[in-house]
Protein backbone atom coordinates (compact mmCIF):
# COMPACT_ATOMS: atom_id res chain seq x y z
CA UNK A 1 0.00 0.00 0.00
CA UNK A 2 1.30 3.55 -1.10
CA UNK A 3 1.13 5.67 2.26
CA UNK A 4 2.15 9.11 1.60
CA UNK A 5 2.20 11.97 4.01
CA UNK A 6 3.18 15.52 3.58
CA UNK A 7 4.64 15.88 6.74
CA UNK A 8 3.74 19.63 8.77
CA UNK A 9 3.10 20.77 5.20
CA UNK A 10 0.38 21.89 3.01
CA UNK A 11 -0.69 20.10 -0.28
CA UNK A 12 -0.70 22.20 -3.33
CA UNK A 13 -4.57 22.08 -3.12
CA UNK A 14 -4.87 23.43 0.03
CA UNK A 15 -2.83 26.37 0.03
CA UNK A 16 -4.38 29.40 -0.96
CA UNK A 17 -2.30 32.89 -0.78
CA UNK A 18 -4.14 36.26 -0.47
CA UNK A 19 -2.96 39.37 0.46
CA UNK A 20 -5.69 41.82 2.06
CA UNK A 21 -4.95 45.10 -0.73
CA UNK A 22 -6.19 44.86 -4.67
CA UNK A 23 -3.05 44.11 -6.89
CA UNK A 24 -0.82 46.76 -7.68
CA UNK A 25 1.40 46.02 -11.32
CA UNK A 26 4.34 47.22 -12.08
CA UNK A 27 5.51 47.22 -15.62
CA UNK A 28 6.77 43.51 -14.87
CA UNK A 29 3.40 42.25 -14.82
CA UNK A 30 3.95 41.57 -10.84
CA UNK A 31 1.93 42.65 -7.53
CA UNK A 32 0.81 42.33 -4.44
CA UNK A 33 -1.87 39.44 -4.10
CA UNK A 34 -5.42 39.55 -4.46
CA UNK A 35 -8.61 39.11 -2.70
CA UNK A 36 -11.65 36.92 -3.17
CA UNK A 37 -14.10 38.79 -4.52
CA UNK A 38 -17.58 39.73 -2.62
CA UNK A 39 -20.96 40.13 -3.55
CA UNK A 40 -22.86 37.99 -5.27
CA UNK A 41 -22.88 36.86 -9.09
CA UNK A 42 -20.66 37.57 -11.48
CA UNK A 43 -17.56 34.63 -12.60
CA UNK A 44 -17.17 33.77 -9.20
CA UNK A 45 -20.87 31.68 -9.25
CA UNK A 46 -20.76 31.30 -13.17
CA UNK A 47 -24.19 32.79 -12.47
CA UNK A 48 -26.39 33.41 -15.14
CA UNK A 49 -23.50 32.95 -17.86
CA UNK A 50 -24.55 32.84 -21.63
CA UNK A 51 -22.09 31.28 -24.48
CA UNK A 52 -21.31 34.05 -26.21
CA UNK A 53 -23.10 36.94 -24.27
CA UNK A 54 -21.22 40.36 -24.79
CA UNK A 55 -22.16 40.98 -21.14
CA UNK A 56 -21.21 38.54 -19.66
CA UNK A 57 -19.32 39.76 -16.72
CA UNK A 58 -20.24 41.53 -14.03
CA UNK A 59 -16.97 42.84 -12.34
CA UNK A 60 -15.65 41.99 -8.69
CA UNK A 61 -13.64 44.25 -6.84
CA UNK A 62 -10.73 41.69 -6.75
CA UNK A 63 -9.35 38.73 -8.66
CA UNK A 64 -10.10 35.24 -7.22
CA UNK A 65 -7.24 33.56 -6.97
CA UNK A 66 -8.44 29.66 -7.49
CA UNK A 67 -10.54 29.78 -10.83
CA UNK A 68 -8.43 31.00 -13.32
CA UNK A 69 -11.38 33.68 -14.77
CA UNK A 70 -10.83 37.55 -15.05
CA UNK A 71 -13.53 38.29 -12.13
CA UNK A 72 -12.41 42.18 -12.75
CA UNK A 73 -13.75 42.26 -16.54
CA UNK A 74 -10.05 44.19 -17.26
CA UNK A 75 -9.22 41.33 -19.83
CA UNK A 76 -6.62 39.87 -17.18
CA UNK A 77 -6.79 36.94 -15.29
CA UNK A 78 -5.37 36.50 -11.76
CA UNK A 79 -3.27 40.01 -11.92
CA UNK A 80 -1.61 39.91 -8.86
CA UNK A 81 -2.10 36.21 -7.20
CA UNK A 82 0.94 34.43 -5.99
CA UNK A 83 1.58 31.57 -7.59
CA UNK A 84 0.35 28.07 -6.22
CA UNK A 85 1.73 26.03 -8.91
CA UNK A 86 4.34 25.86 -12.57
CA UNK A 87 1.79 26.81 -14.92
CA UNK A 88 -2.01 26.61 -14.52
CA UNK A 89 -5.20 26.65 -17.38
CA UNK A 90 -6.96 30.45 -17.59
CA UNK A 91 -9.71 31.87 -19.50
CA UNK A 92 -10.16 35.97 -19.84
CA UNK A 93 -13.70 35.59 -21.80
CA UNK A 94 -17.09 33.86 -20.92
CA UNK A 95 -16.36 30.70 -19.04
CA UNK A 96 -19.63 29.27 -20.24
CA UNK A 97 -17.62 29.89 -23.73
CA UNK A 98 -15.95 26.49 -22.93
CA UNK A 99 -19.02 24.50 -22.80
CA UNK A 100 -19.91 24.31 -26.41
CA UNK A 101 -19.70 21.56 -28.49
CA UNK A 102 -17.48 21.73 -31.18
CA UNK A 103 -16.73 25.33 -29.88
CA UNK A 104 -13.36 27.17 -31.14
CA UNK A 105 -12.60 28.58 -27.64
CA UNK A 106 -9.98 27.38 -25.85
CA UNK A 107 -8.04 27.97 -22.59
CA UNK A 108 -4.81 29.23 -22.05
CA UNK A 109 -1.88 28.74 -19.83
CA UNK A 110 -0.31 30.98 -17.55
CA UNK A 111 2.78 30.24 -15.91
CA UNK A 112 4.92 31.24 -12.56
CA UNK A 113 6.72 34.25 -13.03
CA UNK A 114 9.02 34.73 -9.71
CA UNK A 115 6.13 34.64 -7.18
CA UNK A 116 3.02 35.74 -9.36
CA UNK A 117 1.26 34.23 -12.29
CA UNK A 118 2.25 35.74 -15.80
CA UNK A 119 -0.16 36.74 -18.95
CA UNK A 120 -2.54 33.83 -20.17
CA UNK A 121 -1.19 32.69 -22.89
CA UNK A 122 -2.16 30.87 -26.12
CA UNK A 123 -6.60 31.10 -25.39
CA UNK A 124 -8.96 31.32 -27.69
CA UNK A 125 -11.84 33.60 -27.63
CA UNK A 126 -14.89 34.03 -29.78
CA UNK A 127 -14.55 35.38 -33.41
CA UNK A 128 -16.91 36.30 -36.51
CA UNK A 129 -18.45 32.89 -37.74
CA UNK A 130 -17.27 31.59 -40.49
CA UNK A 131 -18.49 28.61 -42.81
CA UNK A 132 -16.16 25.89 -41.27
CA UNK A 133 -18.16 23.33 -39.69
CA UNK A 134 -17.14 25.19 -36.47
CA UNK A 135 -18.48 27.33 -33.44
CA UNK A 136 -16.42 30.97 -33.92
CA UNK A 137 -18.72 32.91 -31.97
CA UNK A 138 -18.79 30.19 -29.04
CA UNK A 139 -22.57 30.48 -28.95
CA UNK A 140 -23.87 27.15 -29.40
CA UNK A 141 -24.54 27.32 -33.14
CA UNK A 142 -22.50 26.14 -36.17
CA UNK A 143 -22.26 28.00 -39.10
CA UNK A 144 -25.08 30.42 -38.51
CA UNK A 145 -24.84 32.62 -41.22
CA UNK A 146 -25.72 32.78 -45.07
CA UNK A 147 -23.97 30.49 -47.67
CA UNK A 148 -23.13 27.86 -45.62
CA UNK A 149 -23.73 24.33 -47.44
CA UNK A 150 -20.14 22.44 -46.85
CA UNK A 151 -19.79 19.54 -44.79
CA UNK A 152 -16.92 19.47 -42.87
CA UNK A 153 -14.62 16.03 -42.70
CA UNK A 154 -14.10 14.35 -40.05
CA UNK A 155 -10.66 14.18 -37.88
CA UNK A 156 -9.74 10.19 -36.83
CA UNK A 157 -7.53 10.19 -33.89
CA UNK A 158 -5.68 7.06 -32.69
CA UNK A 159 -6.66 5.69 -29.41
CA UNK A 160 -5.14 6.40 -26.10
CA UNK A 161 -1.73 5.33 -25.09
CA UNK A 162 0.53 4.56 -21.86
CA UNK A 163 3.64 4.58 -21.21
CA UNK A 164 6.93 5.67 -19.28
CA UNK A 165 8.11 9.37 -19.24
CA UNK A 166 11.03 10.50 -20.76
CA UNK A 167 9.98 8.58 -23.77
CA UNK A 168 8.71 8.99 -27.44
CA UNK A 169 5.18 9.24 -28.65
CA UNK A 170 3.56 8.64 -32.18
CA UNK A 171 0.32 9.51 -33.06
CA UNK A 172 -1.06 8.43 -36.56
CA UNK A 173 -4.16 10.67 -37.34
CA UNK A 174 -6.47 10.08 -40.50
CA UNK A 175 -9.49 11.83 -42.51
CA UNK A 176 -12.27 11.43 -44.04
CA UNK A 177 -15.03 13.54 -45.97
CA UNK A 178 -18.17 12.84 -47.05
CA UNK A 179 -18.17 15.39 -49.90
CA UNK A 180 -14.93 13.87 -50.80
CA UNK A 181 -13.11 17.21 -50.60
CA UNK A 182 -9.52 16.82 -50.42
CA UNK A 183 -7.63 17.90 -47.49
CA UNK A 184 -5.30 20.94 -47.58
CA UNK A 185 -4.13 21.47 -43.97
CA UNK A 186 -3.48 18.79 -40.81
CA UNK A 187 -2.01 20.47 -37.01
CA UNK A 188 -1.76 18.88 -34.23
CA UNK A 189 -2.31 20.89 -31.02
CA UNK A 190 -0.94 19.70 -27.05
CA UNK A 191 -4.78 20.43 -25.49
CA UNK A 192 -3.36 19.36 -22.03
CA UNK A 193 0.19 18.69 -20.41
CA UNK A 194 1.44 17.89 -16.75
CA UNK A 195 2.32 21.65 -15.55
CA UNK A 196 6.09 22.32 -16.67
CA UNK A 197 5.94 20.18 -19.59
CA UNK A 198 7.68 21.23 -22.81
CA UNK A 199 5.62 18.56 -24.38
CA UNK A 200 5.45 19.92 -28.69
CA UNK A 201 3.74 17.79 -31.13
CA UNK A 202 6.62 17.37 -33.91
CA UNK A 203 5.95 18.11 -36.79
CA UNK A 204 3.35 19.77 -35.74
CA UNK A 205 1.66 19.76 -38.93
CA UNK A 206 1.04 16.30 -40.50
CA UNK A 207 -1.20 13.48 -40.19
CA UNK A 208 1.49 11.72 -37.99
CA UNK A 209 3.43 13.07 -35.24
CA UNK A 210 5.42 12.33 -32.16
CA UNK A 211 6.04 14.10 -29.00
CA UNK A 212 8.67 13.16 -26.39
CA UNK A 213 6.78 13.01 -22.98
CA UNK A 214 9.39 14.90 -20.51
CA UNK A 215 7.23 14.24 -17.48
CA UNK A 216 5.15 11.83 -15.19
CA UNK A 217 1.67 12.62 -15.71
CA UNK A 218 -1.64 12.95 -18.55
CA UNK A 219 -1.46 14.42 -22.18
CA UNK A 220 -3.78 15.36 -24.50
CA UNK A 221 -3.75 15.99 -28.05
CA UNK A 222 -5.92 17.54 -30.42
CA UNK A 223 -6.08 16.90 -34.40
CA UNK A 224 -7.39 19.32 -36.52
CA UNK A 225 -7.78 18.94 -40.10
CA UNK A 226 -9.24 21.24 -42.86
CA UNK A 227 -11.22 20.49 -46.52
CA UNK A 228 -10.46 22.48 -49.45
CA UNK A 229 -14.09 24.42 -48.83
CA UNK A 230 -12.72 25.53 -45.57
CA UNK A 231 -14.69 22.93 -43.89
CA UNK A 232 -13.03 21.76 -40.14
CA UNK A 233 -13.06 18.31 -38.29
CA UNK A 234 -11.62 18.13 -34.84
CA UNK A 235 -10.93 14.96 -32.60
CA UNK A 236 -8.65 14.26 -29.60
CA UNK A 237 -6.79 11.81 -27.87
CA UNK A 238 -4.29 10.94 -24.77
CA UNK A 239 -1.65 9.72 -23.51
CA UNK A 240 -0.73 8.85 -19.38
CA UNK A 241 3.04 8.49 -18.45
CA UNK A 242 3.77 7.11 -15.00
CA UNK A 243 7.26 5.45 -14.18
CA UNK A 244 8.10 2.42 -13.25
CA UNK A 245 10.27 3.63 -10.31
CA UNK A 246 8.85 3.38 -7.20
CA UNK A 247 10.82 6.42 -5.98
CA UNK A 248 10.74 9.43 -8.46
CA UNK A 249 11.60 13.00 -8.06
CA UNK A 250 10.58 15.59 -10.84
CA UNK A 251 11.96 19.35 -10.86
CA UNK A 252 11.08 22.36 -13.50
CA UNK A 253 12.37 26.05 -13.41
CA UNK A 254 11.38 29.21 -15.05
CA UNK A 255 8.45 27.11 -17.17
CA UNK A 256 8.44 29.13 -20.35
CA UNK A 257 10.63 31.75 -19.91
CA UNK A 258 11.86 32.69 -23.00
CA UNK A 259 15.92 31.81 -23.30
CA UNK A 260 16.43 31.37 -20.00
CA UNK A 261 19.76 29.60 -20.14
CA UNK A 262 19.91 29.38 -16.12
CA UNK A 263 21.21 25.97 -14.24
CA UNK A 264 19.36 24.50 -11.41
CA UNK A 265 20.26 20.83 -10.04
CA UNK A 266 18.66 18.59 -8.00
CA UNK A 267 20.64 16.69 -5.07
CA UNK A 268 19.23 13.08 -2.91
CA UNK A 269 21.30 12.66 -0.43
CA UNK A 270 21.21 8.67 1.47
CA UNK A 271 20.63 9.80 4.66
CA UNK A 272 19.70 13.53 6.66
CA UNK A 273 22.97 13.47 8.60
CA UNK A 274 25.01 12.38 4.99
CA UNK A 275 26.73 15.21 3.07
CA UNK A 276 25.85 17.19 0.53
CA UNK A 277 28.21 17.62 -2.33
CA UNK A 278 29.90 14.42 -1.22
CA UNK A 279 30.65 12.46 -5.64
CA UNK A 280 32.66 9.76 -6.32
CA UNK A 281 30.70 6.29 -6.87
CA UNK A 282 29.74 5.70 -3.88
CA UNK A 283 29.18 8.76 -2.19
CA UNK A 284 26.39 10.86 -0.07
CA UNK A 285 24.69 12.62 -2.55
CA UNK A 286 23.14 12.16 -6.07
CA UNK A 287 23.65 14.61 -8.42
CA UNK A 288 25.05 15.45 -11.71
CA UNK A 289 28.42 14.98 -11.07
CA UNK A 290 28.08 11.46 -9.66
CA UNK A 291 24.94 10.45 -10.96
CA UNK A 292 24.19 11.25 -14.91
CA UNK A 293 23.08 8.17 -16.89
CA UNK A 294 23.24 10.17 -20.09
CA UNK A 295 26.47 10.87 -20.93
CA UNK A 296 25.91 13.52 -23.82
CA UNK A 297 26.11 16.82 -23.46
CA UNK A 298 23.50 18.52 -25.31
CA UNK A 299 20.07 17.99 -23.76
CA UNK A 300 18.96 16.91 -27.25
CA UNK A 301 20.91 14.41 -27.66
CA UNK A 302 20.29 13.38 -23.85
CA UNK A 303 16.51 13.23 -24.47
CA UNK A 304 17.19 10.62 -27.33
CA UNK A 305 20.05 8.59 -25.13
CA UNK A 306 17.37 8.14 -22.06
CA UNK A 307 14.20 7.48 -24.87
CA UNK A 308 16.08 4.34 -26.31
CA UNK A 309 16.34 3.11 -22.73
CA UNK A 310 12.65 3.47 -21.96
CA UNK A 311 11.49 2.36 -25.81
CA UNK A 312 12.96 -1.13 -24.71
CA UNK A 313 10.90 -2.98 -22.26
CA UNK A 314 13.88 -5.66 -21.51
CA UNK A 315 16.06 -2.81 -20.25
CA UNK A 316 15.91 0.77 -17.76
CA UNK A 317 18.22 3.45 -17.64
CA UNK A 318 21.25 1.91 -15.40
CA UNK A 319 21.76 3.18 -11.45
CA UNK A 320 24.94 5.15 -10.98
CA UNK A 321 25.64 5.49 -7.48
CA UNK A 322 26.31 2.78 -5.11
CA UNK A 323 24.79 3.53 -1.89
CA UNK A 324 24.08 -0.22 -1.12
CA UNK A 325 26.54 -2.72 -2.62
CA UNK A 326 26.05 -4.34 -5.29
CA UNK A 327 25.16 -1.62 -7.43
CA UNK A 328 21.23 -1.71 -8.14
CA UNK A 329 17.67 -1.39 -7.97
CA UNK A 330 18.16 0.23 -4.81
CA UNK A 331 20.53 2.77 -6.02
CA UNK A 332 19.80 5.85 -7.45
CA UNK A 333 19.97 7.51 -10.88
CA UNK A 334 19.73 11.28 -12.43
CA UNK A 335 18.44 10.58 -15.65
CA UNK A 336 18.76 14.20 -17.00
CA UNK A 337 20.54 17.13 -16.05
CA UNK A 338 19.36 20.16 -17.87
CA UNK A 339 21.90 22.70 -18.14
CA UNK A 340 19.79 24.81 -20.29
CA UNK A 341 17.01 26.42 -18.55
CA UNK A 342 13.14 24.92 -17.74
CA UNK A 343 14.20 21.38 -16.85
CA UNK A 344 12.88 18.64 -16.35
CA UNK A 345 15.35 17.14 -14.11
CA UNK A 346 14.59 14.09 -11.93
CA UNK A 347 16.33 11.40 -9.68
CA UNK A 348 14.82 8.00 -9.13
CA UNK A 349 15.35 4.79 -7.38
CA UNK A 350 13.64 1.73 -8.87
CA UNK A 351 13.31 0.17 -5.91
CA UNK A 352 14.13 1.85 -2.65
CA UNK A 353 15.78 0.53 0.57
CA UNK A 354 14.31 1.33 3.88
CA UNK A 355 15.56 4.61 4.94
CA UNK A 356 15.10 8.38 4.84
CA UNK A 357 16.45 10.49 1.75
CA UNK A 358 16.98 13.81 2.07
CA UNK A 359 15.90 15.89 -0.69
CA UNK A 360 17.80 19.36 -2.22
CA UNK A 361 17.93 21.87 -4.87
CA UNK A 362 21.02 23.92 -5.85
CA UNK A 363 21.01 27.35 -8.44
CA UNK A 364 23.89 26.52 -9.47
CA UNK A 365 24.64 28.67 -12.65
CA UNK A 366 22.42 31.66 -12.93
CA UNK A 367 23.98 32.46 -16.57
CA UNK A 368 23.19 36.20 -16.07
CA UNK A 369 19.10 35.34 -16.24
CA UNK A 370 18.16 36.24 -12.56
CA UNK A 371 16.34 34.62 -9.92
CA UNK A 372 14.62 31.26 -10.82
CA UNK A 373 11.41 30.05 -9.54
CA UNK A 374 11.57 26.29 -9.20
CA UNK A 375 8.80 24.06 -8.69
CA UNK A 376 9.83 19.68 -7.41
CA UNK A 377 6.97 16.91 -7.65
CA UNK A 378 7.79 13.56 -5.13
CA UNK A 379 6.18 10.36 -6.79
CA UNK A 380 6.04 7.45 -4.35
CA UNK A 381 4.67 4.08 -5.56
CA UNK A 382 3.60 5.56 -8.92
CA UNK A 383 1.91 8.20 -7.36
CA UNK A 384 2.29 12.11 -6.43
CA UNK A 385 3.10 11.77 -2.81
CA UNK A 386 3.80 15.78 -2.81
CA UNK A 387 3.82 18.57 -4.73
CA UNK A 388 5.50 22.09 -3.41
CA UNK A 389 4.68 25.77 -5.36
CA UNK A 390 6.78 26.95 -6.56
CA UNK A 391 9.99 28.88 -4.81
CA UNK A 392 12.01 31.74 -5.62
CA UNK A 393 15.73 31.35 -5.63
CA UNK A 394 17.85 34.55 -5.68
CA UNK A 395 21.54 34.35 -7.82
CA UNK A 396 23.38 34.51 -4.47
CA UNK A 397 27.21 34.21 -6.61
CA UNK A 398 28.47 32.96 -9.78
CA UNK A 399 28.57 29.43 -10.84
CA UNK A 400 29.04 26.86 -8.21
CA UNK A 401 30.27 29.11 -5.93
CA UNK A 402 29.94 29.29 -2.34
CA UNK A 403 27.19 31.91 -2.19
CA UNK A 404 24.93 30.75 -4.69
CA UNK A 405 21.64 29.45 -2.99
CA UNK A 406 20.70 25.87 -1.86
CA UNK A 407 17.07 24.74 -0.73
CA UNK A 408 16.55 21.84 1.57
CA UNK A 409 13.90 20.41 0.26
CA UNK A 410 12.15 17.57 2.31
CA UNK A 411 13.52 14.27 4.27
CA UNK A 412 11.28 11.26 2.39
CA UNK A 413 11.32 8.21 4.26
CA UNK A 414 10.94 4.66 2.60
CA UNK A 415 8.73 1.89 4.32
CA UNK A 416 8.08 -1.16 2.26
CA UNK A 417 5.79 0.16 -0.76
CA UNK A 418 5.02 3.46 0.33
CA UNK A 419 6.96 6.98 1.92
CA UNK A 420 6.27 9.84 4.03
CA UNK A 421 6.85 12.95 2.96
CA UNK A 422 8.54 15.60 5.76
CA UNK A 423 8.84 19.13 4.72
CA UNK A 424 11.92 20.71 5.90
CA UNK A 425 10.36 24.37 5.88
CA UNK A 426 6.89 25.86 5.72
CA UNK A 427 5.33 27.31 2.49
CA UNK A 428 6.08 30.90 3.77
CA UNK A 429 9.59 30.08 4.66
CA UNK A 430 11.13 27.54 2.83
CA UNK A 431 14.74 26.37 4.01
CA UNK A 432 17.18 27.92 2.13
CA UNK A 433 20.70 29.09 2.56
CA UNK A 434 24.31 29.30 0.87
CA UNK A 435 25.90 26.47 -0.83
CA UNK A 436 28.41 27.00 1.56
CA UNK A 437 26.37 26.55 4.82
CA UNK A 438 24.66 23.75 3.37
CA UNK A 439 28.09 21.81 2.50
CA UNK A 440 29.09 22.83 6.30
CA UNK A 441 26.24 21.18 8.28
CA UNK A 442 22.64 21.85 6.11
CA UNK A 443 20.55 24.78 6.31
CA UNK A 444 19.64 26.57 9.63
CA UNK A 445 16.15 24.68 10.91
CA UNK A 446 13.56 27.69 11.09
CA UNK A 447 15.52 30.05 8.98
CA UNK A 448 15.66 31.45 5.28
CA UNK A 449 18.42 32.90 3.73
CA UNK A 450 19.92 33.65 7.32
CA UNK A 451 16.98 35.07 9.03
CA UNK A 452 14.41 33.53 11.28
CA UNK A 453 11.11 33.35 9.89
CA UNK A 454 8.22 34.74 11.57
Amino acid sequence: MLACDSGGGDDLGDVEHFSPLPPVLDAAGTGGGSVLPTGDGGVGGDAGLVPGDPDWCEPQPFEDCTNNRDDTCDGHVDEGCNCTVAEKPCYSGNPADLTIANGQCREGVQSCRLEFYGPCEGEVLPSVEVCDGIDNDCNGEVDNIPGCSNTPPRAICPPAQRGPPLAIYTFVGGYEDDDDDPMVRAEWKMVAKPGGSTATPTPPGALVTTIFADLQGDYELELEVEDANGGIGRCTTALTTQSADLLRVEMVWNVNAAGDASDIDMHLKRAPDASWFEAGPTGDDCYFRNCRVCVARSEPECRAEIAAYNADPNRSPPPRVEWSAPLGADDPRLDLDDVEGNGPENINILAPRDGTYRLGVHYWDPDGEGPATVTVKIFCGGELARAYEPVVLQIGGRRGEPGTEFWEVADITWRGEGCVVDDLGAPDCPRICTRAQAEAGGCPAGQRRGAACP
